[in-house]
């Protein structure tokens, strides 16, 4: 259990585990995984 759990589907199984994924690896930014992630919350 972690707080990706809490968040919506589309979210917490998806972009924020992408963008995670992506800043660790090196894929992408900081600024630019956060920003990502915060754009695909439902409105």
């Amino acid at each position: 259990f972690d707080a990706s759990d809490l968040m919506p589907a589309q979210v917490g199984s998806g972009s924020f585990w992408t963008g995670m994924t992506d800043y660790v690896s090196g894929l992408s930014d900081l600024d630019t995984a956060l920003a990502e992630i915060d754009a695909s919350w439902p409105q």
